[in-house]
């Protein structure tokens, strides 16, 4: 996975907007990508880094919604994502 260059960054907001499965879509590697929609801030400044960004977490099981969005706030707040 590549690092990203974001500077520390807070999670502010964060939805699931869309559940794909690769019944649907039969190019996707995983069963299952949660596409989240995020807002985020820098943790220091409080200036916007990603406002309506688009991410996913791809799956092989089901996820309960908020195990999608822990897994993305971590990423995000680690500079993962």
């Amino acid at each position: 996975m590549a690092r990203g260059n974001y500077a520390p960054q807070e999670v502010t907001e964060a939805e699931v907007v869309q559940v794909r499965t690769r019944d649907q879509y039969e190019g996707q590697r995983r069963a299952f990508n949660y596409v989240v929609r995020v807002n985020t801030i820098d943790a220091d400044t409080g200036e916007p880094v990603l406002v309506n960004e688009y991410r996913s977490v791809a799956s092989n099981s089901p996820l309960s919604t908020e195990t999608v969005l822990n897994r993305i706030t971590e990423l995000l707040e680690s500079g993962l994502g």
